[in-house]
């Protein structure tokens, strides 16, 4: 009787595990963003055109830069063309809640069929700066606005802080990417059997 007992939890446990990471982004409900500069409306210091709040990894800043051609035709976009190999961006960091659900979602569309893909990242990291967790996903992009969605949980105790990765593949001279609309939603904390808060 113990045994089934095990078993059935087992699969009760299992399957909320399934659940989050297939959470509807529709259902956000005026959940606050915790991106800076989400839309890439803001240039950086010393910039007409790369957006603040984000970085190149690859010094790649002069094949990345804000046009007005957003996802919803109001405000700007990032655009990326011309790269060589990976273009890999990374958001400033924000805090986090190592006990919390985060929803990420971006939208990427390209000129053209591309068979690699455009990777998201969501990365966290411990009161030290050490990386504790690496989330990923990864979709072939279209020519329409596609939307890449990521669900997060279950962190080292150790995270504090995160930052967003999206890594686009490298660009030949008739391929461009544009990247709007990037977010982060905290969507739920996990409660502890005997937790007072």
């Amino acid at each position: 009787m113990k045994l089934i007992l095990w078993m059935v939890i087992a699969v009760i446990l299992l399957s909320s595990c399934s659940t989050i990471s297939r959470f509807p982004g529709k259902n956000l409900n005026g959940e606050k963003n915790i991106i800076n500069n989400p839309s890439f409306e803001i240039a950086s210091l010393g910039s007409d055109s790369f957006p603040a709040s984000w970085t190149s990894l690859d010094g790649q800043e002069d094949n990345i830069y804000t046009v007005d051609k957003s996802r919803d035709n109001i405000g700007k976009c990032l655009k990326i063309e011309k790269c060589n190999g990976y273009a890999r961006l990374i958001s400033d960091s924000f805090e986090i809640d190592a006990q919390a659900v985060y929803f990420t979602r971006c939208y990427v569309k390209s000129t053209n069929y591309n068979r690699e893909p455009v990777i998201l990242h969501f990365f966290a990291f411990d009161a030290d700066g050490n990386k504790v967790n690496d989330f990923k996903t990864e979709i072939i992009i279209k020519e329409n606005w596609t939307p890449i969605e990521l669900t997060t949980g279950f962190f080292a105790n150790s995270a504090s802080v995160a930052r967003l990765g999206i890594s686009i593949p490298e660009c030949s001279q008739n391929t461009a990417y544009w990247v709007d609309d990037v977010g982060s939603y905290n969507i739920h904390k996990f409660a502890y059997r005997y937790q007072v808060d």
